[in-house]
Formats: C-alpha cells, sequence, structure tokens
C-alpha cells in the first residue's frame, strides 16, 4: 500500500480489529500449533509498548522455559524484603542488589548471606575473607585446613 498524497498516514494498521462480540474473543488465532508468528516491531500487552523494548507487558505474565541471549535485568528497585529475583508464593526470600558487585541472599525478610568481591559473608555484609560467617558453625564431618604451617587461631572450640 502506498501513500502518494502529500499528508502522511498519522496511524496505519497492517490488522485492526475493534471491538469483538462472541463467545470466545480471540483477536488473533491460529488453530495451528506449528504455525510461527513475526513481529517486526514491537509488542505491547495490555499496553502501548515502550519505544526501548520489543515486548512490553502490563500486568502479570507467566512463562516456561524463558531463554534470553543478553543479561536478565531484576526489578530495578530491590530490597532484603522484596528481592528482584524471588519465587512466585513465597517472595520473603530470593537475591537482591546489595549494592556495586554485591549480591544478597535474603530469607524471612532478612539478610542472610552477601557475596562481594572479597568474598561471602554469612551473617556478615562486609567479608573480609573469601568466607566469613558470624555465629555458630556446625559440621556434619571432618573439617580439613590446608596451611603453609601451623596458623590455627581459635576463639573457643567446643567439642561434643
Amino acid at each position: 500500500m502506498s501513500n502518494s498524497s502529500v499528508n502522511p498516514i498519522g496511524t496505519a494498521y497492517g490488522v485492526y480489529i475493534g471491538s469483538i462480540a462472541a463467545a470466545t474473543n480471540y483477536a488473533l488465532y491460529s488453530s495451528d500449533a506449528t504455525a510461527e508468528s513475526y513481529f517486526a516491531g514491537r509488542v505491547g500487552i495490555g499496553t502501548t509498548p515502550n519505544t526501548s523494548y520489543k515486548l512490553e507487558v502490563a500486568g502479570a505474565a507467566s512463562a516456561n522455559n524463558v531463554y534470553a541471549n543478553t543479561q536478565f535485568l531484576g526489578q530495578q528497585a530491590d530490597s532484603v524484603a522484596a528481592p528482584a529475583f524471588s519465587w512466585s508464593g513465597n517472595t520473603q526470600a530470593g537475591m537482591f542488589n546489595a549494592g556495586t558487585n554485591m549480591i544478597g541472599f535474603s530469607a524471612g525478610n532478612s539478610e542472610k548471606m552477601r557475596l562481594t568481591p572479597t568474598g561471602l559473608g554469612i551473617g556478615v555484609t562486609t567479608p573480609s575473607q573469601k568466607l566469613e560467617v558470624n555465629g555458630a558453625v556446625s559440621l556434619n564431618t571432618n573439617l580439613i585446613l590446608n596451611t603453609d604451617g601451623p596458623r590455627f587461631n581459635f576463639g573457643s572450640v567446643f567439642a561434643s
């Protein structure tokens, strides 16, 4: 279709579907499960698509087996109580942005672990070693220490 007049087309629809009045309403439907759909532009579901995204959905969306060949970005503003990466029905546990180059892990609306460029802190937000634990540690098997020499510093040792 071409428009040879001087005035440009304000809105052009390839396919426009107005109101549908039927028992089951489908704007676009294919009964062929192997048929492919292609959209070169942007798609908005429940909204006009943002110019930055190929797909924008207003409201809840569900998907199985989502694959991306790019970085996945969680919600912009997350916290211990509302982690960006959580599970449906269990939003009080997950991973959140704890700061520059840090990942926080929360459970029950409180931070439990933090991974930093220095190390992993359990009960510690600024670990000074590869692993730093604040609190009791329980081991069910042997603890093997590989050192260059006898460098042991035990604050308290409990044997059962």
